[in-house]
């Protein structure tokens, strides 16, 4: 009999725990305020808002033009990977967007990972093939871990033999977006999936998103919908909410961005 007691609590307690709000949107944006929507969760008395002003910084900068050498041979700076022999520094003012130095990569299959970061938010790079005859495929891929990464391509650009594709041998600025908000992914990196010829890197630059700044309002709405106030205008902000009761909370849903007017 104990026993039944205790499944039955035991399926009670777990079958009735509250989910993560679903739906979660902004709307009526204005210049200093925002309103913010979600689904009603069951069982919830309660909704835990968290808002912070989203903070973008440089986060990578790199030219490629201070690097260390070991037997003469350029270094990619600490925290950088890379595979294949034919993946790395290079030194060709010739080839370079700027400076001396950039990267290259060479073979199919084999790419250039950036350092962790957490929250990257906007890539940029130039870009480049070394020869006007060139027939490949780069592609700029994420992960969470490093080493599985998701199947689809944040950008794919691709080189052709009449040198009219989407790069060229000719420096050209590329920039993608990684993630429109907060996210999982904390690796980014650049992989050649076809062609033998190389390809050029150069002055590759990465933005992210800091959450460790204070909440700006951790307000608690007893209804699936409250306004925000008292905001600046045309800043970035990023949002979450939670559901809560008097004796348990949900986890949080994922982070969101908007800006205001």
């Amino acid at each position: 009999k104990w026993l039944s007691f205790v499944i039955a609590f035991l399926c009670v307690s777990f079958g009735h725990a509250l989910t993560v709000p679903q739906n979660v949107r902004a709307a009526a944006i204005g210049d200093n305020a925002f309103t913010l929507r979600w689904d009603a969760v069951a069982g919830a008395d309660e909704y835990d808002v968290e808002v912070k002003e989203a903070v973008q910084s440089l986060v990578i900068d790199e030219d490629f033009e201070h690097l260390s050498a070991i037997n003469d041979i350029l270094q990619f700076p600490a925290g950088w990977d890379k595979q294949g022999e034919g993946t790395k520094p290079y030194k060709n003012s010739a080839l370079a967007n700027s400076g001396d130095c950039f990267a290259i990569i060479r073979d199919s299959g084999d790419y250039l990972r950036l350092p962790q970061i957490d929250n990257p938010l906007v890539l940029k790079f130039y870009a480049r093939v070394a020869s006007p005859n060139s027939n490949i495929i780069l592609k700029v891929q994420s992960s969470i871990d490093g080493y599985n990464w998701a199947p689809d391509a944040i950008l794919t650009l691709t080189a052709n033999v009449s040198d009219t594709g989407d790069i060229t041998s000719i420096y050209r600025q590329y920039e993608c977006t990684i993630s429109c908000c907060p996210s999982d992914v904390s690796y980014i990196r650049f992989c050649k999936s076809y062609g033998r010829q190389t390809v050029c890197l150069d002055d590759i630059q990465l933005t992210a998103i800091d959450l460790s700044t204070p909440n700006l309002s951790a307000s608690a709405a007893t209804s699936n919908a409250v306004r925000l106030t008292d905001l600046s205008p045309e800043t970035a902000y990023v949002f979450r909410v939670r559901a809560s009761n008097s004796s348990e909370a949900s986890e949080y849903s994922a982070w969101q961005l908007l800006t205001t007017l």
